[in-house]
C-alpha cells in the first residue's frame, strides 16, 4: 500500500520520499524545505532528520574536507532504488505536472529548478542501467523533460522578471524580459549610473540569471534611457538537462 501511494501520478512533488532524500543530499535548503512540506514523512523524522544534517553543517565548520573536483556530468546518486519502478512513476507523474504552482515568488522558481535537476540525475541513472528497458525508460522520460523544459525556461524567465516587480524590497529596480523565448532580461535603476555598481551587481547575481538561462542582461538608469550596460551570460540551452552545482 505504502508503495502505491508513493508513485500515484497526482503526488506532490515534496511527498516523493526519494526526491526529498536526493534533494537534502544534493541541494540542502531545498531538501529542507521539501522535508518539511512533505505530508507523507512524520513529525518526529522531520525533527530528527533536520537535527542529524544540522550537526553534520556545524560539525563540518571545524572539520577541513578535501578539495572536490570540477564535475561536468550530472551525478548519478548510486543509492536510488528501484530505478526502473522510479522512472515508470516518474513518466506518468510528469503529465500531472504544473509550473504555475512555483510562480508565485523566486524563491519557488529555484525549486521548480531543483526539480528538474532531480529528473536530470534519475534519468543519467536509468542511461548508465544494465538493463535496455530501464533504458528505454530513461530515454523516454528524457524526451518528455526536453519537452517540458522548453516550454517551461520562458515562462520562468517572464516571472521571474515580474516578481521582481512586485518585491516591495526591490521598489526602486524594474524588469523586463524580451525575446521570443524571454531570453534578454532589461534591469533598470538609478543606481546604475555608476558601472561601478553595475559591475559589483552583475557579479553578485550573474549566476542566478545564468541558472534561469538568460542570455543577456541589461543595466539602464530608466526605461527611456538609450544607453545601457550589457553583458552576454554563458548559460545552456533551454533543452540541456538541468545541472544544479553544490
Amino acid at each position: 500500500m505504502n508503495s502505491l501511494h508513493e508513485h500515484s501520478p497526482s503526488q506532490k512533488w515534496y511527498d516523493k520520499k526519494w526526491l526529498v532524500t536526493l534533494l537534502l543530499i544534493l541541494f540542502f535548503p531545498i531538501g529542507l524545505y521539501a522535508l518539511w512540506k512533505s505530508t507523507i514523512i512524520s513529525k518526529k523524522w522531520k525533527i530528527a532528520i533536520s537535527a542529524a544534517f544540522g550537526l553534520a553543517i556545524v560539525l563540518s565548520l571545524f572539520v577541513p574536507s578535501p578539495p572536490v573536483p570540477q564535475r561536468q556530468s550530472v551525478t548519478t546518486p548510486s543509492n536510488i532504488p528501484n530505478i526502473k519502478e522510479r522512472l515508470q512513476a516518474e513518466l506518468e507523474g510528469i503529465k500531472k505536472f504544473k509550473g504555475s504552482e512555483f510562480y508565485n515568488s523566486i524563491d519557488a522558481l529555484k525549486i521548480e529548478l531543483a526539480a528538474l535537476a532531480a529528473w536530470a540525475i534519475l534519468i543519467n541513472a536509468g542511461e548508465n542501467a544494465v538493463d535496455s528497458n530501464t533504458r528505454n525508460l530513461a530515454r523516454k522520460l528524457k524526451e518528455k523533460v526536453i519537452e517540458l523544459q522548453l516550454k517551461e525556461f520562458p515562462t520562468m524567465r517572464k516571472h521571474y522578471a515580474r516578481l521582481i516587480n512586485q518585491n516591495p524590497k526591490v521598489h526602486s529596480l524594474e524588469a523586463t524580459c524580451y525575446g521570443e523565448a524571454n531570453e534578454i532580461i532589461e534591469l533598470r535603476s538609478n543606481m546604475f549610473r555608476s558601472s561601478d555598481f553595475v559591475n559589483t551587481l552583475h557579479t553578485q547575481i550573474k549566476e542566478l540569471l545564468t541558472m534561469f538561462r538568460f542570455k543577456e542582461v541589461r543595466y539602464k538608469q530608466s526605461k527611456a534611457s538609450t544607453r545601457y550596460i550589457s553583458f552576454t551570460l554563458n548559460a545552456q540551452p533551454d533543452f540541456e538537462l538541468v545541472i544544479l552545482q553544490n
